[in-house]
């Protein structure tokens, strides 16, 4: 699973890697707890520690 954001003109991505197969390398998982922040709260984390600057490739369907 992914998710993105649209944000000041920026995408902001994230993927949950345990649904990823193969030998993949990234950082240290972080974990959220989303319930419990405000909506702006919410915004604020996903800018901290979402990957800035993605690019979606989307294949012929």
């Amino acid at each position: 699973m992914a998710v993105t954001l649209d944000h000041s003109g920026r995408l902001y991505g994230a993927v949950n890697a345990t649904c990823l197969n193969g030998d993949l390398r990234f950082g240290a998982s972080v974990h959220l707890s989303p319930q419990v922040l405000s909506p702006e709260q919410k915004v604020a984390r996903w800018l901290k520690v979402w990957v800035p600057d993605v690019q979606l490739l989307l294949a012929d369907t």
